[in-house]
């Protein structure tokens, strides 16, 4: 690439993220979920709720749960708890859960479902333009993405049947090492 149109691409990079908190830094060409098993997680930069910045290659070297939901969504209300009982005392500098918005939902619209389903501590990626949720190419909702310590997604669970949890604690303790 030469210069100049490494400089046109970084520009319009720096123009996306200072204007919508967002940036995909390579695309992904899933043309459902499970396409990404055995491939390196899509990058990407949100904010929260809270609008505080999350990176999610900050995060590579420990076990991710990659998330999506929205408020509308009967299984997400039911998904949401329980994923949060069993992943939040998993030790912080070995496991994170991602839960990304990837519907157009307002962050006071995300915050009052939250504590609606009791899950207040839980932080929510706001993906406003909808970018997240087409790189993985979600189309059901919940749909989780369990990644490996090197950044790989091992599995993909789409939909929430009740047994779906249980083998995702397994397999994130089997990956953690627990």
């Amino acid at each position: 690439m030469r210069i100049k149109s490494k400089l046109n691409l970084l520009i319009m990079l720096l123009f996306l993220f200072v204007f919508t908190g967002q940036v995909s830094v390579y695309a992904v060409d899933a043309v459902n979920p499970n396409d990404l098993k055995g491939q390196e997680v899509p990058i990407f930069y949100l904010k929260d709720q809270n609008n505080n910045p999350f990176k999610l290659e900050d995060h590579i070297g420990k076990v991710i749960v990659v998330n999506f939901f929205f408020t509308g969504c009967k299984s997400c209300r039911k998904e949401l708890p329980m994923l949060y009982s069993i992943t939040k005392e998993l030790p912080k500098d070995k496991f994170i859960l991602s839960v990304i918005n990837g519907t157009k939902e307002t962050p006071d619209a995300i915050k009052g479902f939250f504590k609606d389903i009791n899950v207040e501590g839980l932080s929510a990626l706001v993906d406003s333009l909808g970018i997240q949720a087409k790189r993985f190419n979600i189309s059901d909702y919940p749909t989780s993405f369990l990644v490996d310590k090197s950044g790989v997604v091992v599995d993909v669970f789409v939909g929430f049947p009740e047994g779906n949890l249980s083998e995702l604690q397994k397999k994130i303790n089997n990956l953690i090492g627990n």
